[in-house]
């Protein structure tokens, strides 16, 4: 679970995963869904470095009904990926990267990505955009784009244990950075399965976010 962020551009003094959301931090919401996904055994959390133990204090008391082992990011989400990986336990074989700011990923998105691993080596929940999307060229002129053929990459994507630590070996290695982890194992050469995302598990990264998840839940809440 990467918890890392430091949450700049939500306008906010605190990490982003210690953001109050509804009363409850914006981790404590996305462990909740974690916690359903019957395949999940172990969570690492990947938090701010300085930041391990008050965030091992704050989730002692929340409970959980799997393991949550903590760890601190290095400087970039990469760096941050890649020592979750070097934290796995050795019989570990499917791994899931999820963004505790996207805290509406369903049971069965997780249980369908890692299904799609398992069968692939690696999968990634996507949705099509629903704008136009254009290019600009070097002229800040416009290129349109056939939106039919593009998509939005979400998390969590999931992949087997040794394809993962193989594409972050070699992105140290070759000095690469990606735009996610599936991206570090298509460098590699190797498929990287597709399923149908969710269009509700939207990032929260800004203000208008923020308020859209509230209303999200209190509607929930109330139509219990």
């Amino acid at each position: 679970m990467a918890a890392a962020g430091r949450g700049v551009r939500l306008g906010r003094s605190e990490s982003k995963a210690w953001t109050k959301l509804c009363g409850k931090p914006l981790l404590w919401h996305a462990f909740q869904n974690a916690f359903q996904v019957k395949e999940i055994e172990l969570i690492i959390t990947i938090v701010p470095p300085g930041e391990a133990a008050s965030a091992t204090a704050a989730i002692n008391k929340w409970g959980a009904p799997i393991g949550i082992k903590i760890i601190e990011g290095g400087e970039k989400r990469q760096d941050s990926v890649r020592k979750a990986v070097e934290a796995l336990p050795e019989n570990c074989e499917i791994v899931v990267v999820h963004d505790a700011a996207r805290i509406f990923a369903s049971r069965t998105l997780f249980s369908k990505v890692i299904e799609a691993a398992r069968r692939s080596g690696a999968a990634v929940p996507a949705v099509g955009p629903t704008d136009t999307v254009v290019q600009l060229d070097r002229c800040s002129d416009l290129i349109y784009l056939d939106r039919s053929a593009l998509r939005l990459i979400q998390t969590p994507q999931a992949f087997r244990a040794d394809v993962l630590k193989e594409a972050h070996k070699k992105a140290v290695q070759d000095g690469i950075e990606g735009t996610d982890d599936a991206s570090l194992v298509k460098m590699l050469g190797r498929k990287v399965e597709v399923v149908e995302g969710e269009v509700s598990n939207f990032k929260i990264t800004y203000p208008e976010d923020l308020q859209r998840a509230e209303l999200i839940i209190s509607s929930k809440n109330v139509n219990r």
